[in-house]
């Protein structure tokens, strides 16, 4: 995530000291990163779990107890701002990348468009996706401009 350090700045929550949710990692994997991001005047806007979910088409069962595990955390917590999840969700089939029923109606996939979001010859898909606050659903606009590992650059950005 990209944003102007003048502007903005990262933030743990109050019942974390290394921005990560360790419990995502399932004592093996990566675990998911948690910040809460506030303007210059010290407002909390928006809170942003970056992801990157265990890879492989037969371990769908994992990515969605990972998303689990996010979806309690974020309903535990008292404060209330928005949220963004964004990162590689490593789907590779149509159930495996609807988590709607697990985040519920407060959060909406941001459509992608770009056909392909990653590409190395053997896995190619739209594995790179964006969950957000409904509140803030109406207002974002995504570009992605082409698959995070070709030759060209790629963003996503909401």
């Amino acid at each position: 995530m990209l944003f102007r350090s003048k502007a903005f700045t990262l933030i743990k929550a109050s019942d974390d000291n290394n921005y990560t949710l360790e419990n995502v990692a399932m004592s093996s994997l990566r675990p998911a990163v948690h910040g809460i991001l506030k303007n210059a005047q010290g407002q909390r806007l928006i809170q942003v779990f970056g992801v990157h979910l265990k890879a492989m088409p037969d371990k769908a069962d994992v990515r969605r107890q990972q998303i689990q595990m996010i979806s309690d955390y974020i309903d535990a917590r008292e404060d209330r701002e928005p949220v963004l999840v964004v990162g590689d969700f490593n789907s590779y089939t149509t159930e495996d990348r609807d988590w709607s029923d697990i985040f519920g109606p407060d959060l909406k996939q941001v459509p992608i468009t770009e056909p392909l979001t990653f590409n190395d010859g053997h896995y190619t898909g739209k594995f790179d996706r964006a969950w957000i606050s409904t509140s803030l659903a109406g207002g974002v606009t995504e570009h992605v401009l082409g698959p995070c590992n070709s030759s060209s650059s790629a963003a996503v950005s909401a």
